[in-house]
């Protein structure tokens, strides 16, 4: 019996199985960036694109170039292959928030020890866009081609918050919904961010409520404003001191009720919003009567 046919078919069922994956050559600039930079801790996702250029030549590596990924929050593809010297991967963001550091690796050798050989960008990457200024890395001698990028998740970003009241006034509802909304540094709104709500100071700003006059009427002096006068804690907030998370528009709502006399003096009180990231505070004032 001829063994070699049967052999020579084994070789080629082994090769095929176990196919040596494309890497990038030494020498290769990556430059990584994400899209967008920043992403919700729930249901949030960025895309990492990376631009891989041979160094000796200035073009695009081979197309089915393998890249790994890796992250330290969030989840994040093992690997992708280029396509025109780009691969593109979905950084998943998984409820935790924080600051994801996303590393791109592909080629020979070894990790750099330290993230001081690798530059990050914040960028989303062109084509087109010279190596250097889009965060590239040259793969040092015996050292993979690497590449990093950052992706803010979650509530970290958040920056700023705004309180309001609706009504302002309180007459015959006896209640006002207060909005906390909160922005990160851009402008745009952070969902999942918690927000305390309390109630601060009270302070008597005017008389009571007089009824129709009959008869001429006499001029009825205004008090002195009072600060938490006794027996005025009459106010509450739906929370009673559970945290209300910001919904996709930012916004976190409370309903603050008052148990204050229609025909008590005109009060007014101090909401007081705490947004444990980043230490971010507001307030707003509500009158009542």
């Amino acid at each position: 019996m001829n063994w070699k046919p049967l052999l020579l078919m084994v070789v080629l069922s082994q090769m095929t199985c176990h196919q040596v994956p494309l890497l990038a050559p030494p020498g290769t600039d990556m430059s990584c960036g994400p899209n967008p930079p920043a992403i919700a801790a729930f249901n949030g996702v960025s895309v990492i694109s990376c631009l891989l250029i041979e160094g000796e030549t200035g073009t695009p590596v081979a197309d089915g170039t393998v890249v790994q990924f890796f992250t330290n929050i969030g989840r994040i593809p093992e690997q992708g292959k280029t396509n025109d010297g780009v691969v593109r991967v979905n950084l998943e963001a998984d409820g935790r928030s924080g600051e994801a550091i996303v590393r791109a690796a592909s080629g020979g050798g070894s990790l750099p020890t330290s993230s001081s050989s690798v530059t990050v960008t914040t960028a989303p990457v062109q084509r087109g866009v010279a190596a250097s200024e889009a965060g590239s890395v040259v793969a040092l001698s015996g050292v993979m081609n690497t590449a990093e990028v950052r992706v803010v998740i979650g509530n970290a970003n958040a920056r700023r918050v705004l309180v309001s009241a609706n009504p302002q006034r309180i007459t015959e509802s006896r209640s006002s919904q207060i909005t906390a909304t909160v922005f990160d540094e851009f402008g745009n709104p952070v969902a999942g961010v918690p927000v305390f709500f309390g109630i601060g100071d009270t302070t008597i700003v005017g008389p009571s409520p007089t009824p129709t006059p009959t008869s001429t009427p006499t001029a009825t002096p205004t008090p002195a404003p009072q600060t938490n006068p006794e027996g005025t804690n009459t106010e509450s907030l739906d929370s009673q001191g559970t945290p209300i998370y910001t919904d996709t528009n930012g916004r976190a709502t409370d309903v603050l009720r008052t148990r204050w006399p229609r025909e008590g003096r005109q009060r007014s009180v101090t909401v007081t919003v705490t947004v444990p990231v980043n230490n971010l505070t507001g307030e707003v004032t509500v009158t009542i009567n």
